[in-house]
């Protein structure tokens, strides 16, 4: 697989053995999925003859569920929703599956925090590809249940902002 030299910023105000040790690693690109051609003309076209509706928030419904620290894979992972691709995928599954039973067009990764400043915080950062893939097929398969060929099922990836702020008082900075 090939992959793509990336950087990640250092948060400072981590202690030393909570930072990734170093801040310029390789992240593998996949290759082009195979029929996102058909894909990308089917969603262009439903976007041409309809309003599509989109999920609502995905860690929001999460937080709703009834979890315990063992569920996101202990207390340190606590409240890491994007860990929960890897250790309770059916949860994750289980709020794709009340949206698009509800009849959303679209449904969101749980991805949000999915990069690795944020998922560093969780010691995960090394992890940031594989639990963005989990959460991508999680979601594609919740889709490939619900799509029919005249109501086809969508996944949208989901990037929030990080946690951190690139500042001169504190935070993060380009030095590991």
């Amino acid at each position: 697989m090939l992959t793509r030299r990336v950087f990640c910023f250092v948060a400072i105000d981590r202690p030393k053995e909570e930072r990734v040790s170093d801040p310029v690693f390789d992240v593998p690109v996949p290759p082009r999925p195979a029929g996102v051609d058909e894909r990308t003309a089917l969603l262009l076209a439903a976007l041409k003859a309809r309003v599509l509706v989109l999920d609502g928030a995905t860690g929001t419904a999460l937080q709703g569920v009834t979890l315990t620290a063992q569920d996101f894979g202990g207390p340190e992972l606590e409240g890491c929703n994007e860990n929960l691709c890897a250790t309770r995928p059916d949860v994750v599954d289980g709020v794709h599956e009340r949206y698009l039973s509800a009849g959303c067009d679209i449904v969101e990764t749980d991805s949000f925090g999915g990069t690795p400043l944020v998922l560093g915080e969780y010691g995960l950062a090394d992890r940031a590809f594989e639990l963005n893939r989990l959460s991508a097929s999680i979601a594609r398969a919740a889709c490939a249940r619900h799509s029919t060929p005249e109501k086809p099922r969508f996944v949208c990836g989901s990037m929030g902002p990080t946690t951190k702020a690139i500042s001169v008082t504190g935070g993060i900075t380009f030095e590991g």
